[in-house]
């Protein structure tokens, strides 16, 4: 029900935002940034180019880089601050001198401590403005003025109390709180004769521009004084100005004029036209009370707040139109209708005309694209192609989301690419009638054209498409390029129309159609140029608008090279629009969409300077000198000081020790951490004409460790000698102690040597005896056997003889009992194999020997040679082996043979070797 109301009256009644202008950048500095008070009662710019403030407990400095902040010994409130030559002079309470900055610090010299100028009434003052005048430093309070040569300070007692003093062409004028406006001459107070309009009127400022006086009083406006007249200044903001308040003001030149209040921020007055800006709370400021103002070496304001500090950079060629009410929403079109821009965004059609801000009925939704169409202008809308004229919208057809109108340059076309492909106009004037392109129903974001008949398309999520048709008849034909060129990874595609090209990015590659075969050649030049880019547009026809790592720069050809001049990131640093960014042109200038508005701003060459940067390095709070050395791992930080603070400050480029140039970061603070022993060399560029130029360069030096430094490399040395003293007088008492027990060893081995040989010898000898032994039992046992045998055979025949003889008395029957006995008692044949198998047994080892030996040998050779081996004769060996004399010989025979014996060879002594 809120949404259809919301509709019905949006019908009826347009949408203001008033107050919605064009301003200068503001950068806003709050108290959690530089950690001082709130209120700013003055400001100056010193000759080391940073600022300062007084701050109420603090000197404020600022160099762009860092805050810096101060109290006076005495704790007392800072209300004014000068800056002259090397000198910051500040007044306080019943005290007034100078600051001097020297190696990172600042320090404090008393010119009122011990000179008893504060008495009397004067006692309780403090010092409000300092000025010079003449080469001399005036320090003023209500009561008093201090005026100091260099060398000695001069006391005025000012005869009334006043606002301020100023300087007014050549004079000091004194603004007493009611009695009109006074000139210092010669030591006496001279009234001006301003008229008595100027009484009782407080005073806070007081200048001469071209000719005429002008007064800013707190309450009553502006009056200004010429040829002995005085009265209110003409202008529609005077009366404005009395209920605001006027607290401070300024000529920024003689047709400019700012003036700062106490409720409604900042006026830049144009003093020709009496066109103004207001910069509030409202739309930049972060705080409506301007204490105080003061310009800088660019001519761009600060501005002392009642709470916080901005500086605005108003000679900048760069302008924004900022919508903080959200009412806006993101810009993703503009263009110009005379003297009206036309905003679309993403919550629908605004008017922006004469300061004002107007949604324009019936348009709520996302704008995509603004094209003039005759007198008219064709809005791409997500819900519908609508017609925009003379403050007025109609919806013409129902083609939705219209991403971009593209005139056919050859013919009068006119292309349309929306959510669902593209649709043509034959009639630019007729809106309602359109030709559908088929053959190609996906959402297509951009369309460009490369000669007559021919398009590009991109589509919106992947795929490049060539559309070629012909004029006769519009017939067109759709040719899929990423398909038939196999581009892989063709997700979200660029096209870009620039001095009569066409240029594809298709994965960071970027390609030129081919005249001839009507494909994609890839562009190495372009493509060199622009590598990293994640946006790029054209902005006219000699230049493009590029985003780069987040940073928007300009690029001009310039003699067929692309010259890059940086957009200060600060202008637009999270406020632009990812993957939608686009340059449009408004008249003469250009302006880039933003998420909440855009930024305007005029093509100029890059004109800043190269000299107007230097260099400070800490470590730790100190201030490091070219050629310092510095603590091993311990973090330098590098500052890098302009000499601007705004446009012209240059963008700055560093390399350490001949590495990779990398950008420093926007903060102008550098911070080098793990630095390894050794020389350190920290180059500074700035890019001319798209080269690095060197600005400025610091070296130092980064100590060795504690633990490499002289002290402890002499120490080390000392340990290592004596390391090396002990070693040799260990290894000599090592030498020694192995000599020794190597002599015991070679002694106790030959020792054990010796008791070895001898126990192998006694072995040997024991081996012996035992073999002779052992031949002695064989022999022995042997004869033993033989004789055992012998002897019991001839006890039994003995015995049977003995009994036969007893017996038998017959001597023939005796004679037979005689020879049987004998017969019966002979040795039988088991008895010679029991005989033989004992012999055999007891020579067991003889035998395998000589059988392992002499494999041809028989039984009968093997007992032969045991006979032998038992040295028995060849007569005691024929019974025993049943034979002759002879035979025993023979057999011998036969068995040197069998052995390969010499003649000179022993038998028997040969059978004892074995």
């Amino acid at each position: 029900m809120k949404q259809l109301l919301f509709l019905i009256l949006s019908a009826f009644c347009p949408l203001f935002m008033s107050g919605q202008e064009l301003l200068p950048f503001v950068e806003n500095f709050t108290k959690s940034e530089y950690f001082g008070d709130n209120q700013v009662w003055s400001i100056s710019q010193g000759s080391d180019y940073s600022m300062y403030f007084a701050n109420n407990n603090y000197l404020l400095r600022y160099d762009g880089a860092v805050w810096q902040k101060k109290r006076l010994p005495n704790k007392t409130i800072i209300r004014s601050v000068f800056a002259v030559e090397n000198r910051v002079y500040c007044g306080s309470y019943n005290e007034f001198g100078y600051w001097f900055y020297e190696k990172g610090q600042l320090t404090y010299t008393s010119l009122s401590a011990g000179k008893n100028l504060f008495k009397g009434n004067t006692l309780n003052e403090e010092i409000w403005k300092i000025f010079s005048h003449e080469g001399k430093i005036y320090f003023q309070s209500f009561n008093s003025i201090f005026i100091y040569d260099g060398k000695l300070i001069k006391a005025v007692k000012l005869p009334f109390q006043i606002s301020y003093c100023f300087i007014v062409g050549s004079e000091i004028w004194f603004a007493s709180t009611n009695k009109g406006i006074y000139r210092y001459v010669n030591g006496t107070f001279e009234n001006l004769e301003l008229g008595t309009i100027l009484n009782n009127n407080i005073v806070h400022h007081a200048a001469n521009n071209q000719g005429t006086d002008f007064i800013f009083t707190l309450k009553n406006g502006v009056y200004c004084h010429k040829e002995g007249t005085t009265k209110p200044w003409n202008h529609s903001l005077n009366q404005r100005f009395k209920r605001e308040l006027i607290l401070c003001a300024k000529f920024l030149s003689k047709n400019r004029l700012a003036v700062g209040t106490a409720s409604n921020g900042l006026y830049i007055i144009d003093l020709n036209d009496g066109s103004y800006k207001n910069i509030s709370r409202e739309n930049g400021l972060c705080n409506n009370s301007v204490l105080q103002i003061q310009t800088d070496l660019e001519g761009d304001l600060w501005l002392g707040l009642d709470n916080g500090i901005s500086h605005i950079e108003i000679n900048s060629n760069f302008q924004f139109f900022t919508d903080v009410s959200g009412k806006l929403g993101s810009v993703y079109a503009l263009n110009k209708n005379n003297d009206e821009v036309l905003i679309g965004s993403n919550h629908g059609l605004f008017s922006y005309k004469q300061k004002k801000l107007e949604l324009i009925p019936n348009s709520q939704g996302q704008v995509w694209s603004i094209e003039p169409f005759g007198s008219a202008f064709a809005i791409g809308h997500n819900d519908g192609t609508f017609r925009y004229e003379q403050n007025r919208i109609k919806r013409v057809n129902t083609v939705t989301g219209g991403w971009k109108f593209l005139p056919d340059v050859y013919q009068p076309l006119i292309f349309q690419s929306h959510y669902a492909g593209i649709i043509a106009y034959q009639s630019p004037l007729n809106l309602e009638k359109f030709l559908v392109i088929n053959g190609l129903t996906k959402p297509i974001k951009n369309l460009v054209q490369s000669k007559p008949g021919q398009l590009w398309a991109a589509d919106a999520y992947r795929g490049i498409y060539r559309i070629d048709y012909e004029y006769d008849n519009l017939k067109f034909t759709i040719t899929d390029i990423s398909k038939l060129q196999n581009f892989k990874n063709d997700f979200s595609v660029k096209l870009l129309s620039f001095r009569e090209s066409v240029y594809v990015k298709i994965a960071d590659k970027w390609y030129t159609p081919n005249k001839k075969t009507n494909l994609l050649n890839y562009d190495s030049k372009f493509t060199a140029a622009f590598r990293g880019v994640t946006e790029l547009a054209a902005a006219g026809k000699e230049s493009l608008l590029a985003v780069k790592n987040t940073q928007l720069y300009l690029v001009r050809l310039v003699n067929d090279s692309f010259v890059w001049d940086l957009i200060p990131e600060k202008y637009y640093r999270g406020r632009l629009i990812n993957q939608d960014t686009k340059i449009f042109t408004l008249g003469s200038k250009y302006a880039v969409n933003l998420d909440d508005g855009f930024l305007e701003f005029t093509e100029q060459k890059n004109t800043r300077l190269l000299d107007n940067i230097s260099i400070e390095a800490f470590q730790q709070q100190k201030c490091l000198q070219e050629g310092s050395v510095v603590g091993y791992k311990r973090p330098v930080e590098l500052r890098i000081l302009h000499k601007y603070f705004g446009q012209n400050t240059t963008e700055i480029y560093y390399r350490r020790n001949g590495d990779e140039i990398k950008a420093v970061p926007y903060n102008n603070r550098l911070i080098l951490n793990n630095l390894e022993s050794g020389d350190q060399q920290i180059e500074f560029f700035s890019i001319q004409d798209n080269n690095f130029t060197r600005v400025a360069i610091f070296e130092f030096e980064v100590a060795r460790p504690w633990f490499l430094s002289g002290y402890m490399l002499v120490i080390y040395a000392c340990a290592l000698a004596l390391l090396l003293f002990l070693y040799y007088k260990w290894n000599q008492f090592r030498y020694k102690q192995q000599i020794a027990i190597r002599e015991e060893e070679i002694k106790h081995q030959s020792e054990l040597r010796n008791l070895e040989l001898e126990a192998q010898n006694a072995l040997r000898i024991q081996e012996y005896e035992k073999h002779i032994l052992e031949m002695q039992i064989q022999a022995k046992a042997s004869e033993v056997a033989s004789k055992s045998l012998a002897i019991a055979k001839h006890s039994e025949i003995i015995e049977a003889v003995s009994a036969a003889v007893e017996e038998e008395p017959d001597v023939t029957k005796l004679k037979t009992k005689i020879k049987k006995a004998i017969k019966n008692h002979s040795i039988t044949q088991k008895e010679w194999e029991h005989f033989e198998q004992n012999l055999l047994q007891s020579h067991a080892e003889f035998v395998k020997k000589i059988t392992e030996n002499y494999p041809i040998l028989t039984s009968k050779d093997i007992k032969l040679a045991i006979y032998l081996k038992m040295n028995l004769s060849s007569k005691e060996i024929a019974p025993l082996m049943n034979i002759t004399y002879r035979g025993v010989e023979i057999h011998r025979y036969r068995l040197r043979k069998k052995l390969a014996l010499d003649a000179e060879v022993s038998l028997n002594r040969f059978m004892n070797t074995l």
